[in-house]
């Protein structure tokens, strides 16, 4: 690769290494023996070679220092990104400790309700139940008062009836031991009666057959007279 490199550090380095060793083999061709000599001569034949490495290594090293410059850019702006990071989570931080500090507050008021929540209705239930428990005595005391009173009103209804359905039972007895009294009396009234009627019908059937007699007897008498 050849290029025509501007006036650069890299390149007055370059031109220095040239020089000098142009020079080191000027000074020195009259003092070294023919073996330095030759390999002077050899490395005066390499030196376009070297000039070429001296080309590749500007070059590279111009793309080191424009790497170099890229690294050192971004690492700037890692450094501000990392400082913009490091404020912004510091704000953020300090954001979420307020945040925290605001939601840990709520919390703690809507605790603090919530108990006083809990203690009312807690309360109003006591009070509820106390009342609902009053209310269900004095039902259960009303119901057992009622049921003594029922359990009395029908004894007395039973007495009652008992009563009435003796009274009523002695009164039938009194009134069959009449009836059947009564009923003696028809059945020797019967008796008697029905022995006048045999004794009147035995009267009468004599009578009867008497006088048939005394007509038999008139008849024939009169037939014969």
């Amino acid at each position: 690769m050849s290029m025509q490199p501007n006036h650069t550090p890299c390149e007055s380095d370059r031109m220095s290494i040239i020089d000098s060793t142009s020079e080191v083999g000027e000074s020195d061709a009259s003092s070294i023996d023919a073996a330095s000599f030759r390999r002077i001569q050899t490395s005066q034949l390499s030196r376009e070679q070297l000039i070429r490495e001296l080309d590749t290594m500007y070059v590279l090293c111009t793309q080191y220092k424009s790497e170099a410059n890229s690294y050192k850019m971004l690492c700037k702006n890692l450094r501000e990104e990392n400082k913009m990071w490091r404020k912004n989570s510091v704000d953020i931080q300090a954001r979420a400790e307020q945040e925290g500090e605001f939601i840990s507050n709520t919390l703690m008021r809507k605790i603090q309700d919530l108990k006083k929540d809990q203690e009312k209705i807690s309360i109003q239930y006591e009070m509820e139940e106390e009342r609902l428990t009053n209310e269900l005595t004095r039902k259960i005391e009303k119901i057992r008062q009622e049921k003594k009173e029922l359990e009395e009103t029908l004894v007395k209804e039973h007495n009652n009836h008992v009563n009435i359905l003796q009274r009523h039972i002695r009164s039938l007895e009194a009134q069959a031991a009449v009836k059947e009294s009564a009923l003696d009396k028809l059945r020797r009234d019967k008796i008697d009666l029905e022995n006048v009627l045999e004794n009147e019908q035995e009267a009468l059937v004599n009578k009867l057959c008497r006088r048939i007699d005394r007509l038999e007897t008139e008849k024939k008498y009169y037939k014969e007279g």
